[in-house]
């Protein structure tokens, strides 16, 4: 085991300018990506709750076979907040941002607090405004619509999407997505970097003839870079002009 791990460190070091060059060129194309490439989106939420009408106005305002019921009905809302009876009017009254009611039902998310008759609508656009307005404009018409569906007349907004001076973009998270390129990365080429070498057979040193064939080396020859043996051919050829200069001198 020891051995493993020094032969994957020994592995590691020699392609360790390998692994780097890929690392920073994939969190360099993440951050560009991230930051100049890809649209930002914005996210607008509004909260409502929603208590089904008193048939008998002699019941205590807060009964908890109500609440519990109403906690039940959550659901229900929910799908009818996702129907045409509430997206045909949202989009008739937005007609300039571009939305057709199917779009609407895709792009809205509602979500309910638990053991709560709250609900939580949230929308997202690539427009921090156009987010506001149809975020408020689908709780506004399922307030007014709910009504005559369901014959609720307590629905009570919460709080209404505000505006913001510099909204933050809930994507792309450009920090997030660096850090997720940059692991992402370092594992593949140190996975690949490693496969690549247990894979390759070829004998490179006395240490793999050793590992091969168990016998020891008896010598080696000496690996010539092109350019040594242009320095070495002209400090002889240097050499030889100098002896013959000198032999005719004398």
């Amino acid at each position: 085991m020891e051995f493993d791990l020094k032969f994957f460190l020994k592995i590691l070091r020699k392609r360790a300018w390998l692994i780097m060059l890929v690392v920073v060129i994939a969190c360099g194309v993440s951050f560009y990506l991230s930051e100049y490439v890809l649209k930002p989106t914005y996210e607008a939420s509004t909260k409502l709750i929603v208590n089904k009408i008193e048939e008998n106005k002699g019941l205590p305002a807060l009964d908890y076979n109500t609440v519990n019921l109403n906690i039940k009905l959550i659901d229900v809302y929910k799908e009818i907040v996702k129907s045409p009876a509430i997206m045909d009017i949202v989009a008739a009254q937005n007609p300039t941002l571009g939305y057709t009611s199917e779009q609407l039902i895709k792009k809205v998310k509602i979500s309910a607090v638990p053991q709560t008759p709250i609900m939580m609508l949230t929308f997202e656009d690539g427009s921090h405004e156009n987010a506001v307005k149809l975020i408020n404009s689908i709780a506004t018409v399922f307030q007014r619509q709910i009504t005559s569906i369901m014959k609720v007349d307590n629905v009570v907004i919460l709080n209404e999407a505000k505006m913001i001076d510099n909204p933050e973009a809930i994507s792309p998270k450009v920090y997030f997505n660096v850090v997720v390129a940059m692991a992402t990365s370092l594992i593949f080429m140190i996975s690949l970097v490693i496969v690549l070498e247990y894979f390759n057979d070829t004998v490179k040193s006395e240490e793999d003839i050793w590992a091969q064939l168990g016998i020891p080396t008896l010598t080696a020859i000496a690996k010539v870079k092109r350019k040594d043996m242009k320095a070495s051919r002209a400090a002889y050829s240097n050499k030889k002009v100098g002896g013959s200069t000198h032999a005719s001198v004398l």
